[in-house]
């Protein structure tokens, strides 16, 4: 992103997101040199240091220091100090105060301060305070966590963790999770360390019961700041819709890890690998596979989002390393149709599935072989359309030979995989290699059969098999494929006329579909820069529904259309939309009709 475009969002965003975005992750890079006092050295991608504090009784003492992040360094109480608050002796700035605060971090970490010539409202000042406040509440919150889980405390999410995922929390500093004790802990800390009953009130970290003895994973953004906390349930005492509790903020949490792997580091160029869960992303990374990220967990898929997301940050490359299991493979499938929708997405690599061996996740393959073996893995990867394609002709080849229903199948498929994801970025690539992939397989030559043939077979997208229809379908295909190999260029037109005829026919009578209901959104909005309460997931308002679930005969909107009824039927709950996704998709498998 180029300087003058960058100086435009931040004009848009405002005091706040400039401190955020542009100060913070650039005195981050410079620590050594913008506070020389505490010797910083450092430690992968963090620094450590070491203060000096007097003692009435033992004289000068030294503490050890570390900073993961750029709001802050802690110390080894776990509790933290932003940056804001150490150049303003020990407390954060008043709005007032707050442009001063961050004009001298801006000169510190080298960022051009010229935006804060502006003038800057009173009502601005405040917003930026108020969410500093809140932010280094969270912070605070989080580091308290971490601590827990070292001791006493959280011996039994330990062994949990240790157990299912095969990495012993203590053994880095840097890993991001803690554990939950009590609200009434969790209240007094906060209070014992400066925040009031407000603060405290406004963040909820302290107002559910349901957090008690959860792993606590803090979810950063691109700029290292907490965008939500995850409250997973590792012990399974809850039913499963609750055991990831999420704390609703302002802003969506798209990709977890890219606050540690976009840091500048010599591999940074090293693909994004990106992986179903959070605690799976953290275990790869502690066991030393660089560049590992997630969108959440098995209900989410990467959206154009996601994908617009890496691609402006500067993420080149994915590989999508779903696990070894016919899910996985749909879902990487999934993924790559929201891809094509996307502005600028990176390029896209798939690791097959039939390369993790028995292994269902990349988490357990690393178990199983080590991160080595996955890490070999990794230079198996296939180009995402390449994979596409095969895995299309992989669903409709029944043994060795082709029926000619079939092949008319995969060619409809192929269509609208084209159609999800054609732009002119990925055009290019379906031409090159998706395509002919396709038809390799289907004994016939791509380029002359889609300039002739052109999208009609994709209108048979919403139509029910009639074995009649697939009988004559068949027959004009096969012809079709056969004019190809003889060059009949002649006939070939007529069977094309012929095959277009029957689409036409087939699609004939089938009735209007009402307009889709939108998407509902079942979470009320928070107020500005407040957080609102845990819900039970974090992906309430975007749930993804892979097509290989929805029962045959139906669409989406059929699917989206009952959940919402069966919303509103129990009363509008909040927190529960999976759920009724899930109960959705069991009444139209048993023959249901959508409202």
């Amino acid at each position: 992103m180029d300087q003058q475009m960058r100086r435009s969002l931040i004009s848009q965003h405002g005091l706040a997101d400039f401190y955020e975005h542009d100060v913070l992750p650039a005195l981050f890079q410079r620590l050594d040199r913008a506070f020389p006092e505490f010797h910083w050295s450092r430690q992968g991608r963090s620094w450590l240091a070491v203060s000096r504090a007097e003692d009435r009784e033992n004289g000068p003492l030294r503490e050890a220091l570390i900073c993961h992040q750029p709001w802050g360094f802690q110390g080894t109480d776990g509790r933290g100090t932003s940056w804001l608050s150490y150049i303003n002796g020990g407390k954060l700035p008043s709005a007032s105060e707050f442009t001063a605060g961050i004009r001298k971090l801006a000169e510190l970490a080298g960022v051009d301060s010229s935006f804060l010539d502006r003038p800057v409202s009173r009502a601005e000042q405040v917003e930026a305070a108020e969410r500093e406040r809140q932010r280094e509440l969270l912070e605070v919150f989080a580091a308290y966590c971490h601590e827990l889980l070292a001791g006493e405390h959280g011996a039994t999410v330990r062994e949990c963790v240790q157990r299912d995922f095969s990495f012993d929390p203590r053994q880095a500093n840097d890993i991001p999770l803690g554990v939950y004790s009590t609200r009434q802990d969790v209240h007094d800390y906060l209070r014992g360390v400066g925040f009031s009953e407000e603060d405290i009130d406004v963040s909820t970290v302290a107002g559910d019961d349901r957090l008690a003895g959860r792993l606590i994973i803090p979810w950063r953004d691109r700029w290292g700041q907490i965008s939500t906390i995850v409250a997973y349930d590792v012990l399974r005492r809850d039913a499963p819709q609750e055991r990831r509790l999420f704390l609703k903020v302002l802003e969506e949490p798209l990709v977890f890890g890219l606050d540690w792997n976009l840091r500048p580091v010599p591999e940074r160029n090293v693909p994004l690998v990106l992986v179903e869960g959070l605690l799976e992303a953290i275990q790869l990374r502690v066991s030393g596979v660089p560049n590992v990220a997630s969108v959440g967990d098995a209900v989410r898929l990467p959206r154009p989002v996601h994908w617009d997301m890496l691609g402006s940050q500067g993420v080149s490359s994915v590989i999508l390393a779903f696990g070894g299991h016919r899910e996985g493979q749909q879902r990487a499938l999934e993924a790559l149709r929201n891809y094509g929708t996307s502005v600028q997405p990176p390029q896209v690599y798939v690791l097959p599935p039939d390369s993790f061996g028995e292994s269902r996740t990349a988490g357990a393959f690393v178990r199983h072989f080590g991160p080595e073996a996955f890490r070999q893995l990794l230079s198996q990867k296939r180009e995402a359309f390449v994979f596409a394609a095969r895995a299309l002709v992989q669903e409709h080849k029944l043994g060795e030979e082709w029926s000619a229903e079939s092949r008319l199948m995969l060619l409809r498929d192929a269509m609208k995989f084209d159609e999800a994801i054609r732009n002119p970025g990925a055009g290019e690539r379906l031409e090159a290699v998706f395509w002919p992939t396709i038809f390799d397989a289907l004994s016939s030559d791509w380029n002359r059969l889609r300039r002739d043939l052109g999208e009609e077979v994709d209108s048979l997208r919403e139509r029910r098999s009639r074995q009649r229809f697939w009988r004559s379908a068949a027959t004009s295909l096969r012809h079709l494929l056969e004019a190809y190999r003889e060059r009949d260029r002649e006939r070939f037109s007529e069977v094309v006329q012929d095959l277009r005829r029957l689409l036409q026919q087939g699609t004939e009578g089938t009735p209007p579909r009402d307009k889709p209901a939108e998407k509902p959104t079942l979470t009320t909005s928070p107020a500005p820069r407040r957080v609102t309460a845990w819900v039970s997931d974090a992906a309430t308002e975007h749930v993804d529904i892979p097509r290989s679930q929805i029962p045959f005969g139906f669409t989406e909107q059929d699917v989206r259309r009952t959940a919402y009824s069966l919303w509103e039927k129990n009363g509008c709950p909040e927190g529960l939309d999976l759920m009724f996704w899930k109960d959705a998709l069991e009444l139209l498998q048993r023959g249901a009709t959508p409202p």
